[in-house]
């Protein structure tokens, strides 16, 4: 498996030194594509090599909020994995993509945050807008899993980004321009939360965005020592928007650093067009080690000048470190 490495501005850049920039920020992101199987065992090896350095706290987009209790009984040793998996809702690929990095945590003594909001509430803010959580019908379990309301409010960079996205306008809406989005393929909807195409997914990408980020600001303030590696969809924390600018609401003083990891059936070259600001460092995959079909990223103007393609790092045998996991990657 190989990949390659750039910063946002389209310079070629290492593994080592984005580690080295890693290890200078209490909060890093990092923005996947979900069955992208590079990004994920690159995810493994970044979390590894920060959490033998400095205390860290794992943040996942794939645990929801409700369950944090049966993830903790899971970490400190109460319950068993099959009771994890049956309680906890893992999503599909939990074993092969996740499930390694849960299990790091878990040896060493780590907390993990299950972050994002229970997907009954973002069916309800897709359905019935924003403020039908607000109601008071809702009882004080529903907001002791959600963020703060109302959520704050999104920059117009934040909104343009939404609005441009096929799977978040709603379908047939007009966009800025005058376009309308298209009566085909994407145009929003989300079979999992109840959501028909021509709802469009702007509040749900909202709340998730919003109950997300203040995960992190939570664990940040209870664990100020701790730096905090955020797994989530690169569409969540791309361009300094989503995550990283709800971040800056609820935790003004927190130092983010985002990286953005994308399957490319080039994934030497680097596109100004798609990759250019999506992150402060961007990781190209390689496409093919991929296990299901992945969108097309043919064609774009692209540069493979001075690029060139790595084999993914490999793990040492099992170290002594403050922690007590069986592997970290050195």
């Amino acid at each position: 498996m190989v990949f390659s490495v750039w910063r946002g501005s389209g310079e070629r850049s290492s593994f080592s030194e984005l580690m080295a920039a890693a290890a200078t920020h209490d909060v890093v992101l990092l923005g996947e594509t979900h069955y992208d199987a590079v990004a994920h065992k690159l995810q493994e090896i970044i979390f590894a090599r920060l959490s033998a350095a400095r205390p860290v706290v794992l943040s996942l987009e794939m645990f929801e909020t409700d369950v944090q209790h049966v993830l903790d009984e899971y970490l400190n040793g109460l319950t068993r994995e099959q009771d994890l998996l049956n309680d906890a809702r893992p999503w599909a690929n939990y074993k092969a993509a996740y499930r390694p990095m849960v299990e790091l945590a878990k040896e060493a003594g780590l907390r993990v945050v299950a972050a994002n909001a229970p997907r009954r509430y973002v069916s309800a803010i897709g359905r019935h807008g924003e403020e039908a959580l607000g109601r008071s019908v809702w009882g004080v379990r529903a907001h002791a899993d959600l963020p703060p309301l109302p959520l704050p409010k999104p920059s117009a960079a934040y909104m343009a980004q939404l609005l441009d996205d096929p799977e978040v306008m709603p379908r047939g809406a007009q966009k800025a321009g005058g376009a309308t989005a298209s009566s085909g393929t994407g145009g929003g909807g989300c079979p999992h939360i109840g959501l028909r195409s021509e709802q469009g997914l702007l509040a749900p990408m909202k709340l998730w965005d919003a109950s997300m980020a203040y995960g992190i600001a939570q664990a940040l303030a209870a664990l100020p020592a701790h730096q905090v590696v955020h797994i989530c969809g690169s569409d969540h924390c791309k361009a300094g928007l989503g995550i990283v600018e709800m971040l800056a609401h609820y935790r003004p003083t927190a130092s983010p650093l985002v990286i953005v990891m994308y399957p490319e059936r080039e994934c030497h070259r680097f596109s100004p067009e798609r990759h250019a600001g999506t992150g402060d460092f961007v990781v190209l995959t390689d496409e093919s080690a991929s296990s299901a079909p992945a969108p097309s990223h043919a064609g774009g103007a692209g540069t493979g000048a001075g690029a060139d393609t790595r084999p993914l790092p490999s793990p040492p045998p099992p170290i002594g470190s403050r922690t007590t996991a069986k592997y970290i990657y050195m």
